[in-house]
């Protein structure tokens, strides 16, 4: 079998097939969610933007009390040049490990570290995304607001309830916050770019942050901000980010369309800008 016609994993410093890989089930992420991870993705073998996510998930750690292994990035390159994908959807999962069982954790709990590979799929969607309104919020007065960790249970259930493409959000104060995977971005009747601020409980993905660069660069008025939904129903148009799907058209809210429901000039000529700064950064 070629390294790239299957998923890898990078596990305890070893290389192996993702069906082969295994973590005890007193793992600590297993059991209560006690981790952290980020999704990063990879074009001929160099990896988009590796550091920043890397830094964001060491703030995260810092906060958590969660130990980081050394050689991290290494690791990461060592698994891409392995798998040798066109184009990667990488994973990097830190937990606190396994421990004697309880919540407190054990003092001398190692933690486990696992990076995974896989084929991507495709910047392009086929057709713009339909959203639906959750009613589960984002808890934006937490502590560990905007940290990427493993409880994504609240996320998975608002995409689950909505049946839409994607979920929409709110924090606890009803402003809009983020879909349930992705950034939201939307362009005002005024033609300003909005995207909620991080006093909103967002997780600030990198793919957001590229994309505010491009929109500044390219003299677009962008401003973080807190928002009811209302303005985003009124929108002429909106998009979402994140690391896989890059910059993603929303055609719909709640059925009713985005603007004309299609894909906006401003979302076309940011997903094009993101393209090419990705490909840039990754030749």
């Amino acid at each position: 079998m070629r390294p790239e016609d299957t998923a890898w994993v990078w596990l305890d410093g070893r290389i192996l097939p993702e069906v082969e890989a295994a973590v005890p089930v007193s793992d600590r992420g297993f059991v209560y969610g006690d981790g952290l991870f980020e999704t990063l993705r990879s074009r001929g073998g160099h990896v988009f933007r590796l550091e920043r996510h890397l830094e964001r998930l060491e703030r995260g750690a810092a906060l958590t009390g969660l130990t980081v292994p050394r050689g991290m990035a290494a690791a990461v390159q060592s698994l891409v040049d392995h798998a040798r994908l066109a184009d990667g959807a990488l994973r990097v999962t830190l937990t606190r490990g396994s421990g004697a069982g309880g919540l407190r954790p054990a003092r001398n709990a190692a933690p486990t570290l696992v990076i995974s590979a896989r084929p991507a799929p495709a910047f392009e969607v086929a057709a713009p995304l339909a959203v639906g309104l959750s009613e589960l919020r984002v808890c934006s007065r937490s502590p560990l607001a905007g940290l990427k960790t493993l409880g994504y249970l609240p996320n998975v259930v608002a995409l689950l309830r909505t049946g839409a493409d994607d979920a929409l959000m709110l924090d606890d104060e009803g402003r809009v916050a983020q879909a349930s995977s992705s950034n939201v971005f939307w362009v005002s009747r005024d033609g300003e770019l909005r995207t909620p601020s991080p006093a909103c409980g967002i997780r600030r993905g990198v793919t957001r942050e590229a994309v505010l660069e491009l929109a500044r660069e390219a003299g677009l008025s962008a401003e973080e901000g807190e928002w009811t939904v209302d303005g985003l129903r009124e929108a002429r148009e909106a998009f979402v980010t994140s690391s896989l799907r890059g910059v993603a058209p929303i055609g719909s809210l709640d059925g009713a369309p985005i603007g004309d429901g299609t894909r906006g000039e401003i979302t076309r000529r940011l997903a094009g800008g993101y393209r090419r700064l990705f490909e840039r950064e990754t030749d």
